[in-house]
């Protein structure tokens, strides 16, 4: 089940240290998809989080998309990309 990523608003959580942005799934329901603050550094560089973000969304997404096929759904039915998804 693919999700669908419209180009919809990013917004930094720094209660959670994560780029929070949202999918669509094929049921149409809304999924949050983040990743932390961590892997972005480590994956992309040091920067400004948002910067960082919208500079790698496509890869970011593609990753979010792979783990969401794969059922790797936090209990929240969030989806997290950490370090080691990269």
């Amino acid at each position: 089940m693919s999700l669908r990523f419209e180009n919809s608003a990013s917004a930094y959580d720094s209660s959670r240290m994560t780029m929070n942005f949202r999918a669509v799934d094929n049921d149409k329901n809304v999924v949050l998809c983040r990743i932390s603050q961590e892997a972005l550094q480590d994956y992309f560089g040091d920067g400004e989080p948002k910067s960082i973000f919208d500079s790698n969304r496509s890869q970011i997404e593609s990753r979010a998309n792979v783990k969401h096929e794969m059922g790797q759904i936090e209990s929240d039915g969030s989806i997290l990309l950490t370090t080691r998804d990269f």
